[in-house]
């Protein structure tokens, strides 16, 4: 609602760059508070969840004391201007648009395929190599990984303004494709160099495939994106499953998943569906 639908890509990168530093942060704290400490592991998990409680209850309350505004969903952009709109919006019209459906599958494949790669990161790193201990790994996915995340959102919005976001989404899926397959050939240090710039190459997939699946939605873009951020559904079903095969065979098998997830996603950067 901010400007031309052209760019709305690179705005939403553009705001979202800002939860990379969240992501630095995180498992920096987190590893020094879980695994510096000595006696129970269970005990130190407390304090680092009993913070986010907190945090989150502060920010609910600004949210309380904030007047944002409210943006109605009768409403479409023409020329870049709120206009209101007279058709109803319903869920059911959403089937019409296969972009959108294709949308809501790439984004489920890729919640799923980041949680994956998080949720194993310091598992995988331990496993190639033994000399890391856990506090190590969890340094290098703060400083490596999310570092490299945050980078890639900064630097992916600023490519958009030379490259149509689908042609971006489609080459960086297609890298982490190639990434992820040294990373399920289990080459040591870089393998796992390979597994820390897969962050650069995911950075800009949420926002940039949320983007093109609502765009062209018109009185539908409210209820398209709610499906859309449901999709993040996927980041509950993957971890499990990588999780069973790293006990039938390796964790860096596991990463098999993550690489079907990408070149999903490639897929639908290359598709020439419309809304």
């Amino acid at each position: 609602m901010l400007g031309p639908s052209e760019s709305g890509a690179r705005r939403i990168n553009l705001a979202q760059s800002f939860n990379g530093l969240g992501w630095i942060l995180g498992p920096l704290v987190g590893g020094l508070l879980i695994f510096s400490g000595e006696g129970d592991p269970f005990a130190a998990l407390a304090k680092p969840y009993v913070g986010i409680g907190v945090v989150v209850l502060l920010i609910a309350a600004l949210f309380i004391k904030t007047p944002l505004p409210q943006i109605s969903a009768e409403e479409s952009q023409t020329a870049g201007h709120s206009v209101p709109s007279e058709t109803k919006s319903r869920y059911r019209d959403l089937l019409k648009h296969p972009l959108f459906i294709f949308a809501i599958i790439a984004q489920f494949l890729y919640v799923a395929g980041q949680t994956g790669i998080g949720s194993f990161f310091i598992n995988y790193v331990i496993e190639v190599r033994p000399d890391i201990n856990h506090l190590e790994a969890s340094q290098i996915l703060a400083f490596g990984g999310m570092g490299m995340f945050m980078i890639g959102r900064i630097s992916g919005c600023y490519m958009m303004k030379f490259f149509n976001p689908k042609k971006l989404l489609s080459i960086y899926a297609f890298i982490n494709i190639l990434l992820m397959i040294v990373v399920v050939m289990g080459l040591g240090m870089t393998s796992v160099i390979c597994l820390f710039a897969s962050y650069f190459f995911m950075s800009i997939m949420y926002p940039t495939i949320f983007a093109i699946g609502i765009s062209g939605l018109k009185e539908n873009t409210e209820k398209g994106s709610s499906l859309i951020v449901m999709a993040v559904a996927g980041g509950a079903v993957v971890p499990m499953l990588m999780g069973k095969i790293a006990d039938m065979w390796s964790m860096a098998v596991g990463f098999i998943i993550p690489l079907v997830c990408f070149v999903v996603i490639m897929i639908f950067g290359l598709s020439k569906l419309k809304n």
